[in-house]
């Protein structure tokens, strides 16, 4: 996706920053399926399941104190 973005855009390279790391993790164990990376889905998929278990255990803590 970040090919859709100016290359020259100072935003591409703070999100690579914070990004990559990442990326260079997952790559060692998935391998891209011919021309197709998944990395990036499957962290992705990650992020948005911590996100989600994350917002569910403070919903549940702000419950118990009201």
């Amino acid at each position: 996706m970040l090919s859709w973005v100016n290359p020259y855009s100072p935003l591409l390279g703070a999100v690579e920053g914070l990004v990559h790391p990442f990326l260079r993790v997952l790559r060692r164990f998935i391998r891209p399926l011919g021309s197709i990376d998944l990395s990036p889905v499957i962290l992705m998929l990650f992020f948005q399941f911590s996100l989600t278990v994350g917002v569910g255990a403070l919903e549940m803590l702000v419950q118990r104190f009201m």
